[in-house]
């Protein structure tokens, strides 16, 4: 009995939630859509990021401007320590090297230490032979390690989280009690461990390496978000002494915080629509797009 329950619970799992999982249904497609844009006519570009991205920048907007191919690949909640497995599983590793990488982003997603979902990891952007490197650079404890490998064979496990956020949901005020909850322990862990340690940036210099080896020109852009944020110069240092660009669009002017935005974050339709032209100007001013 138990066998079968784990059993149609993994069913359930790799059937059901993937498939209604805006976030991980799109992950299974994603090695068509990159093998799509690369056997198109390049050069290619392709948008790099999290939700920020998904929400604020129309691929097909920017690729009527650009009048080169264009696609966008995103991951909820993601930085760079997600990012750099997504372009070696659907890219690089596959012998695929998009032209342009533009790749948006807020805080500190470019600086090590960042959440990572290993589900998600594991289940779509790495296989064992990734794990070595995955464990010394990412993974430093057993108790993740383990949680990586169990994932890559599970998947109940690996999206367990999203399985029981599912089920809560049905609770009514699960989600209200969910934000108060975070929110008292992000103040509580603030005031037990005071001022973080400084920051480190070796995942970004390893993806920097990557980019140059396979021949991929990567723009980084600040994005515009409703409160203001610090760049962080040992960030912009990597990226300029890789030769690679730093665009710093955190204040566009055309966006208006009361109209534009559907919270602290994400654009809105009509917000998206300037953003993406916005940006799509910068491109061409700075002359990134390369000739086909």
């Amino acid at each position: 009995m138990v066998v079968l329950c784990l059993t149609s619970l993994e069913a359930f799992t790799r059937t059901v939630l993937v498939r209604e999982s805006k976030d991980l249904s799109r992950f299974s497609t994603y090695p068509a859509r990159a093998r799509e844009l690369m056997a198109r006519p390049g050069p290619h570009v392709l948008f790099l990021g999290n939700s920020a991205t998904e929400r604020g920048v129309d691929s097909r907007l920017a690729e009527q401007e650009l009048g080169v191919p264009a696609e966008l690949f995103s991951a909820d909640s993601s930085h760079i320590n997600t990012w750099i497995w997504m372009m070696d599983a659907e890219f690089w590793k596959a012998g695929r090297s998009p032209e342009l990488v533009v790749i948006d982003y807020f805080g500190k997603s470019l600086e090590d230490g960042r959440h990572l979902e290993l589900g998600r990891l594991a289940q779509f952007f790495t296989d064992r032979d990734d794990w070595s490197e995955l464990f010394e650079a990412e993974l430093p404890t057993l108790d993740r390690r383990v949680e990586l490998v169990v994932s890559s064979i599970w998947a109940t496990f690996a999206f367990r989280d999203r399985i029981r956020d599912r089920i809560f949901k049905l609770i009514p005020g699960y989600e209200h009690y969910a934000t108060v909850e975070n929110a008292e322990n992000n103040a509580m862990d603030k005031s037990e461990h005071g001022v973080t340690a400084p920051g480190s940036w070796s995942t970004l210099q390893r993806f920097l390496v990557l980019a140059r080896d396979h021949h991929t020109r990567v723009v980084f852009v600040a994005f515009p978000t409703r409160s203001d944020y610090e760049l962080e110069q040992p960030s912009l240092d990597a990226i300029r002494a890789a030769g690679m660009t730093h665009l710093d669009l955190r204040h566009v002017p055309e966006l208006d915080p009361a109209k534009h935005y559907d919270d602290g974050i994400h654009l809105n339709a009509e917000g998206r629509r300037i953003y993406t032209l916005h940006l799509v100007s910068e491109l061409k001013r700075l002359q990134l797009i390369p000739a086909p």
